[in-house]
């Protein structure tokens, strides 16, 4: 016979009464225990830090059933039960799932062995023990966590930035300017790569991520909630913010931004707006010609690949839509000319949005008043607003400061041109050749796509 062994601690740095040689202990306890029947031990899997109340498919523990499944194992064996899990639902479906496919459960300490007579009543009692234990340690750990917290200390690794002084608070050390800059530089669209190379190297790329990402730099932290397993409780003002609410929203909103490429794309003045009207990909620079000295807008999605059209007949015709816009003060073009303030207005959206879900996921009335069912409904579409929120902020270009004098979009350079251009236009979308209307405009804050006629040059009248 062989089987394959199961090995697992919640804590591997001897915290939780779980010392770290606790693995090694296990698996020499499966291995003498099936040398002595004569079985073969095959493959071992070893799992650290993993708590048993985790759905097995979610841990090496489903890897070792579908081997059973697969006829590739006999079965599985640990050292004690509670090593298999700590969840009476999801350890009896593993243990239906084994025994389902002719395969056995052995917990060598615990004298478990699912092929004997009775074996399926001992294996429940012991797990509704094992899960017992569970809900007390967990109970016991979350209280100790809010007793902390409710001393100011922090129940998490100092994130960048911040250090804990004698008492476990957080405060904020000599790279607190650092992060206040990552925010800063983030919000006005600098990529994460690039952001690692400006400040000298003091985290990565994926390190700059989890700094904009992290809501401790509001002066929050978040710790498990006893009535809402899943669902963290949020503490605010923990700590000393590094940066405010609105800062920490507008360096989310931003988008990630595509490498720069000074290419064929280099001197087109519509780049990133422009897409396909048949799949929406953002349409790429090609050229053709003899000489190779045409450019045009093509799709080159997989899904589409279908669609493009010179840009000597896009960027005119779209050009002469935004100067007529400007002349006629159209809505949406002179709220940006005149001083945006749509970006505020989202941003404030984002505010009001969690500061409802704040009220209402911390009210125990409304909890009681509502009961379980309603009050999760509740809660599942607060978040949905405030997710929507944040949505119309990210689609939302950031402000520009104030020219230092007023400018005509032909005293525009290259790059002006285009960030005017991306602040008033939120998509071109270019369509087959098989289409009636090939090209179409929608102005940022509006769903409405305009129709955009192809450019013809007006002549001059000829003086008599």
């Amino acid at each position: 016979m062989k089987l394959d062994a199961y090995v697992r601690v919640s804590q591997s740095n001897g915290r939780g009464g779980e010392s770290f040689a606790s693995p090694e202990q296990q698996e020499t306890a499966c291995r003498e225990f099936a040398a002595a029947q004569g079985w073969d031990l095959d493959e071992v899997v070893v799992e650290l830090d993993v708590s048993g109340a985790t759905p097995v498919d979610e841990r090496g523990l489903g890897y070792l059933l579908n081997r059973c499944e697969a006829g590739e194992s006999d079965g599985v064996i640990c050292r004690h039960l509670d090593r298999f899990g700590r969840n009476v639902v999801e350890g009896a479906l593993a243990y239906k799932r084994l025994v389902g496919c002719g395969a056995r459960l052995v917990a060598v300490a615990d004298g478990l062995d699912s092929s004997r007579d009775g074996s399926k009543l001992q294996f429940q009692m012991m797990l509704a023990f094992a899960e017992q234990v569970y809900d007390r340690n967990r109970a016991s750990y979350i209280a100790g966590k809010e007793r902390a917290v409710a001393r100011g200390v922090y129940g998490a690794p100092a994130p960048f930035g911040y250090e804990r002084d004698e008492n476990g608070r957080l405060i904020p050390n000599e790279h607190a300017d650092t992060v206040r800059r990552i925010f800063n530089l983030r919000a006005k669209g600098t990529g994460f790569s690039e952001l690692a190379r400006q400040i000298d190297g003091a985290l990565t790329r994926s390190g700059i991520r989890r700094v904009v990402l992290n809501r401790a730099y509001v002066g929050e932290q978040r710790i498990p909630d006893p009535d809402r397993k899943g669902d963290p409780k949020i503490i605010r003002d923990s700590h000393r913010p590094l940066v405010t609410e609105a800062e920490w929203e507008s360096a989310n909103a931003v988008r990630g931004r595509a490498p720069v490429h000074t290419g064929l794309a280099s001197e087109t003045q519509l780049k990133g707006i422009v897409r396909c009207g048949l799949c929406g990909s953002t349409m790429h620079v090609l050229s053709y010609g003899k000489h190779r000295d045409r450019r045009t807008y093509a799709c080159t999605s997989s899904r589409c690949g279908g669609t493009s059209m010179s840009i000597s007949k896009v960027e005119p015709a779209v050009k002469e839509m935004l100067s007529i816009a400007i002349l006629e003060r159209a809505p949406h073009v002179a709220a940006v000319i005149e001083g945006d303030n749509r970006y505020g207005d989202a941003l404030a959206a984002v505010e009001s949005a969690q500061q409802a879900l704040a009220e209402y996921r911390d009210s125990i009335d409304i909890q009681r008043a509502l009961g379980t069912v309603d009050y999760a409904a509740g809660l599942r579409t607060r978040r949905e607003a405030v997710e929507v929120a944040r949505r119309a902020l990210r689609d939302l270009p950031r402000p520009e400061p104030e020219p230092r004098k007023l400018m005509t979009l032909e005293e525009f350079d290259l790059y002006d041109r285009r960030r005017f251009y991306a602040r008033c236009i939120a998509e071109v979308r270019v369509f087959p050749r098989s289409k009636p209307q090939r090209l179409t405009l929608r102005w940022q804050g509006s769903e409405e796509e305009i129709p955009v006629p192809p450019f013809a040059p007006q002549a001059l009248p000829v003086a008599a």
